[in-house]
Formats: C-alpha cells, sequence, structure tokens
C-alpha cells in the first residue's frame, strides 16, 4: 500500500503545485490551473478504476483510510490552528482541484470548499475502483 500512498502524494503535489498560486495568492484562475485540476480528478479516477480491474480487493478500504484520515487532519489542523498539519494537508488533499473550482465557479477557498474537495475526489476514487470491478467482471 505504500506505493499507492506515494504515488497519490506525488501527483497531488505536482497538481497541487499547479494550483498554488491561484489558491495561495487568489490570483484570476487560469485555463492551465483548470485543465490541470480536471486532469487530476480523470487520473484519480482512472487509477482507481485500474485498481479495481486489477481486483486489489483492500483498495477501497485503503482509500477510504487515505481521504478519511486526511479530512480529520486538515479539519483538526484547521480548527486547532495547527499550521504545520493545517498546511501540508490542505497543499495536497484540496488544493490539486481548485484551479477548476475557481475558474468555473469563482469561489474563493475556504474550509467547506475544501472538505467539499476531499469528498469529491473520495466519490471519484470510489465510483473508479469499483467501476473497475464492474469492467473486470465484464
Amino acid at each position: 500500500m505504500y506505493k499507492h500512498v506515494i504515488f497519490i502524494l506525488f501527483v497531488s503535489a505536482i497538481f497541487g503545485w499547479i494550483s498554488f498560486d491561484t489558491h495561495v495568492m487568489k490570483s484570476e484562475p487560469t485555463l492551465i490551473g483548470a485543465i490541470s485540476s480536471i486532469l487530476f480528478v480523470i487520473i484519480m479516477f482512472f487509477y482507481s478504476a485500474y485498481m479495481g480491474k486489477q481486483n486489489y480487493v483492500n483498495f477501497a478500504l485503503f482509500i477510504t483510510k487515505y481521504w478519511g484520515i486526511g479530512l480529520l487532519i486538515y479539519i483538526v489542523g484547521y480548527y486547532m490552528l495547527l499550521g504545520p498539519l493545517f498546511y501540508p494537508a490542505n497543499f495536497l488533499l484540496t488544493i490539486p482541484i481548485y484551479g477548476a473550482i475557481r475558474y468555473f465557479f469563482e469561489l474563493s477557498p475556504s474550509v467547506s470548499i475544501g472538505i467539499f474537495s476531499i469528498l469529491f475526489l473520495y466519490f471519484t476514487c470510489i465510483v473508479g475502483y469499483f467501476l473497475g470491478r464492474l469492467i473486470k467482471r465484464y
């Protein structure tokens, strides 16, 4: 499972870096940021679908723990004002899709947007995983 964590963190860091300026500096959203966010969601979906197709039975549990623990760290870090906990969680879990959120919906960064981002990515991964398992059957 470590390779899954490393892969997800690596991909999240790359796409988080692309959307970082839009999120932190609140600069104008760009088409590049929106496209990179959409690409990130697609990569997470197809990675999860691949895991489902390969019949990795523990992947659904892993992805639930990954996003669940990430959401817990994000919320605890924010509400307890623990910057060293909150900022890495924010960067890796929410910023990668913020470029599209800002580009299409013109929403400023907030905790509710962060929570939505984490839940959206969790459900994207779960749907991808079970779709991959369904495809394997047929």
